[in-house]
């Protein structure tokens, strides 16, 4: 319901996004709050050099969702694709937004923020951002595993999962078909499904390093 909701229904208010290095809007559905990103790159482009420069890929938005919810991790925020027409939304978009975007062509504000919920001494951290994914297939950052490679640990619930996905997988098919319920479907090209499923064996062989080095019960962990 809820991602039928934020591909649907119908936008009330536009406005200017939380700080950040990317484009984005704030978005009223009702009265619903949500974020905007719009497509800037198509989905088979390849971006090359540092993987921390360059603009966000919509698409990367939804499969961390997705994959996000495969892994059972549940830290990422509802994403789902959707069509606008830019020229509809002019009545429903705020004087700010309207200088900022369509004015100056300023996409370079940008600060820093970080989100976490707390209940009962408890945090829950969200992940907002993963538009820095998938921009190319060809090329593993390996560094992304440097507290995995340095540490040794992970959660007994985890690696169970990693485990349970490369039996049932490949993980790029389990993907695909909860991918298949998007509206912007297909979302990544065939090479980036390749690409998940080496990210999956490369990271099992890492752990199974650990294993073989420190023992199963120093490196697989309850907490």
């Amino acid at each position: 319901v809820l991602l039928n909701a934020l591909a649907s229904a119908p936008i009330t208010a536009l406005d200017t996004g939380y700080k950040g290095t990317q484009l984005k809007a704030t978005m009223q559905l009702g009265t619903q709050k949500t974020i905007f990103k719009p497509k800037r790159y198509p989905r088979d482009v390849i971006i090359e050099g540092d993987p921390y420069k360059g603009l966000d890929m919509h698409t990367a938005e939804i499969v961390g969702f997705h994959l996000d919810g495969i892994l059972d991790f549940r830290i990422a925020p509802p994403v789902a694709g959707r069509k606008i027409s830019l020229n509809a939304l002019k009545n429903v978009t705020s004087k700010a937004l309207l200088e900022t975007y369509f004015i100056q062509g300023n996409a370079d504000r940008h600060h820093y923020e970080t989100y976490a919920f707390a209940s009962n001494l408890s945090i829950k951290l969200v992940h907002l951002d993963n538009g820095k994914s998938f921009r190319n297939p060809s090329h593993d950052e390996l560094s992304i595993l440097a507290p995995l490679r340095q540490c040794c640990r992970l959660r007994r619930s985890t690696w169970a999962k990693l485990l349970q996905l490369k039996q049932q997988g490949p993980l790029s098919l389990i993907l695909e078909r909860s991918l298949k319920r998007d509206p912007l479907y297909p979302i990544l090209t065939q090479d980036n499904l390749v690409a998940i499923d080496r990210r999956h064996r490369l990271t099992i062989d890492h752990v199974m390093k650990c294993i073989a080095q420190y023992g199963n019960s120093t490196v697989i962990v309850d907490t």
